[in-house]
């Protein structure tokens, strides 16, 4: 019996050290975590805090993750411009210069200010100042591509940004989802005389005054 307790007392005694030093080697090197919005798609949760407010993101099994200088940062509130401010509708029809975004996933079919549902694939674009009904050429700065919009919605409502794009057309210039914007120039092909027209749902039609248009 002696002989055969020997070698097990040896291995427990084995075992305990090995996992003493795997514990003692993980505390003095924790495993580094995730900050911030570095996670794409439904896949991350947010998990906690650490540091001065920035969240702790853990992604789930199977989610893709990116590099968190990859990611587009969030808008500060200070950027933030409120969508119940006067609209400055501009009918001159001269070129103007600014950042395009493109608008999330979620906004597919929601009504728009000129009542049409918002087509990711269509070529729907929305701008604070241009009026509703405007055809516009938007051109990538940087790659010089561009495509043809019709603005059929009120935004972006962020200082310096000048029109959202569908996901499509976004595409179409090269602004990619990783990069989220980029530098365009805006230049009004045709822009209508007369506020646009609506039919409300009581079957009446009612027109869209620059200051009224949402």
């Amino acid at each position: 019996m002696e002989h055969n307790l020997a070698p097990a007392g040896r291995y427990l005694a084995t075992v305990v050290v090995g996992n003493l030093c795997l514990w003692a080697m993980a505390t003095a090197h924790p495993l580094p975590q995730s900050i911030g919005p570095a996670v794409h798609g439904a896949g991350a949760h947010y998990t906690g805090s650490r540091g001065a407010g920035m969240p702790v993101v853990r992604p789930r099994r199977g989610a893709r993750v990116a590099p968190a200088a990859a990611v587009a940062a969030p808008v500060p509130r200070s950027s933030r411009i409120s969508p119940k401010a006067p609209l400055k509708i501009d009918r001159t029809g001269r070129p103007r210069t600014g950042i395009a975004s493109f608008y999330a996933s979620y906004f597919a079919g929601r009504k728009m200010a000129d009542g049409a549902r918002m087509d990711p694939h269509g070529s729907n674009a929305a701008s604070r100042t241009l009026p509703l009904g405007t055809v516009a050429k938007v051109t990538n700065l940087t790659n010089h591509r561009s495509a043809v919009v019709t603005i059929e919605d009120r935004g972006p409502y962020v200082r310096g940004r000048i029109v959202d794009l569908s996901p499509a057309t976004a595409r179409s210039i090269g602004i990619t989802q990783r990069a989220g914007i980029a530098k365009v120039r805006v230049t009004p092909l045709t822009v209508p005389v007369q506020p646009l027209r609506i039919a409300s749902a009581a079957g009446n039609v009612r027109g869209l005054s620059a200051s009224g248009a949402r």
